[in-house]
């Protein structure tokens, strides 16, 4: 386990990232944890795990739906990347180079994530 995807998210834990997660509630920090860590419930992960017929995204059908779709090419949320990060499509390096505190606000804007999107 080389932990690749959180690293490309979160390459060092300073205290930054600490105080930041520290400062979020369980609901927040695990839909945090989801998408850093590419461990999460959207279609990508879930068809490599066998809970998903699909790998395809449920909001735009049309690409895998794995974490870098979700966060900068999902067609269907152009508008919140518009919103909090001033693009409507992110580059792959941009992806990995998102502030947590704009991931975050992404993550909760777009309700992707469903049940565990409520809380602050």
């Amino acid at each position: 386990m080389d932990c690749s995807q959180t690293k490309q998210i979160v390459p060092s834990m300073d205290n930054g990232v600490v105080q930041y997660c520290m400062g979020q509630n369980r609901k927040r920090l695990r839909m945090l944890t989801q998408i850093v860590t590419g461990h999460s419930t959207l279609n990508g992960h879930l068809r490599k795990m066998g809970l998903s017929h699909t790998s395809i995204c449920i909001r735009c059908g049309k690409e895998v739906e794995t974490r870098n779709h979700f966060l900068g090419d999902c067609e269907a949320s152009c508008e919140a990347r518009l919103k909090i990060f001033g693009k409507p499509f992110l580059a792959a390096d941009e992806v990995t180079n998102l502030p947590l505190r704009g991931l975050m606000e992404f993550i909760i804007s777009t309700n992707r994530l469903n049940s565990i999107t409520q809380g602050k």
